[in-house]
């Protein structure tokens, strides 16, 4: 493979430090361009080669912890992009994240390269309409792209000549929007990693069975399918869970009222994930909408196997009744038909285990991301 300059734009930090690496040792010329700044990474060759351009409200952020507008970071990524296009180098690729690379591909482009466009969620107006929809279901509040963002991301996905998304469920979004397929394609988001060594154990027939829900954005999670599933559960000697930060946890009525059951607890932080994953038997991820979804990853290495929907990107990863459920997105009762399962079989909860633990060694050896980006390029 002929090495390649390629110029990563990227605000924020995502799976930076994985596409970096991965690049990195296909032997390219990697520079990038990033909002994060060099002290947030450990890897020291990226360091070196990352070029830090600050986000005037992302920084009033940090400092006063206010919420942003949607207004400032439209206004944050048209600025980031502008700087950017002015003083990047010149390269054969410019690998742009969505939402704040329009300009700099347009310039590489107009110098003879290639604009790549990462997009690790939906295209936006299948997530735009599903969330909305959800929303009005739910009562948990969405706040919808404005106008201008929205057609700037329509924008970006005319301009660039190849989509990356992390999952067959993300470039569906794009196919059935009539987007070729020679134009957007798959590069899931699991590298070459050491696992760790990890006992599973079987439960006892006596103990009762913890499940758990993971997650910030609660609408696009799916929080009350769960909820409402573990309302139809004989929970007594069963707990939920909930790892999150959001407020909504607290502050809309309807999540509110479905916690009030015995065996829920909710926990806003772990110094150390494999505490929590220790804490657990099942995860639950009935998202509404997932681009891809880690957390099963994470699950599957410790051995845990998840109930998780069609819209979730890491579905690709679960085979149904053999490592984890897979269930429609928006139906409780499948939820809660997944849950009773593994109450009443206790015995396939660690079979399921072993099995996702075992494929997640396979998977990750074969270094997926890895060999997409060198097909991709």
């Amino acid at each position: 493979m002929k090495s390649k300059k390629i110029n990563i734009v990227i605000g924020g930090t995502f799976h930076l430090p994985m596409l970096f690496s991965k690049l990195n040792n296909l032997g390219h010329d990697v520079k990038i361009y990033s909002s994060t700044p060099k002290f947030k990474f450990k890897n020291e060759e990226l360091k070196r080669n990352i070029v830090f351009i600050p986000m005037f409200f992302q920084i009033i952020k940090k400092i006063l912890g206010y919420n942003l507008r949607p207004w400032m970071k439209q206004f944050d990524n048209f600025v980031f992009d502008k700087i950017i296009s002015l003083i990047m180098r010149k390269a054969d690729i410019l690998y742009g994240f969505a939402g704040c690379s329009l300009l700099c591909g347009k310039k590489i482009k107009k110098n003879g390269g290639k604009y790549y466009l990462d997009r690790a969620c939906p295209h936006i107006e299948f997530q735009n309409n599903i969330l909305i929809k959800e929303s009005h279901k739910t009562d948990i509040r969405f706040f919808s792209a404005n106008p201008k963002t929205y057609k700037r991301c329509i924008h970006e996905y005319t301009e660039a000549d190849k989509i990356i998304t992390p999952s067959s469920y993300t470039q569906k979004t794009f196919l059935d929007r009539g987007f070729n397929e020679n134009k957007v394609f798959i590069a899931p988001l699991i590298g070459k990693n050491e696992i760790r060594d990890i006992e599973i154990s079987q439960i006892n027939e006596n103990d009762g069975v913890t499940f758990a829900f993971i997650g910030e954005n609660l609408l696009r999670k799916g929080i009350t399918y769960v909820l409402e599933a573990w309302k139809m559960l004989d929970t007594n000697t069963h707990k939920l869970i909930i790892r999150t930060n959001s407020l909504d946890i607290y502050n809309n009525s309807k999540i509110k009222t479905l916690l009030n059951q015995d065996g829920i607890i909710v926990k806003e932080y772990y110094k150390d994930i494999n505490d929590f994953y220790n804490e657990v038997d099942v995860l639950c991820l009935p998202s509404i909408d997932e681009g891809f979804g880690m957390v099963v990853l994470e699950a599957m290495s410790n051995g845990i196997p998840t109930i998780i929907s069609k819209n979730v990107g890491a579905s690709d990863l679960i085979s149904d009744k053999a490592n984890g459920m897979i269930v429609n997105p928006g139906n409780a009762d499948e939820v809660y038909q997944a849950m009773k399962y593994f109450v009443n079989s206790k015995d396939e909860i660690y079979t399921y285990g072993i099995q996702a633990y075992n494929d997640i060694q396979i998977i990750i050896n074969n270094d997926l991301y890895k060999e997409s980006l060198r097909k991709i390029i």
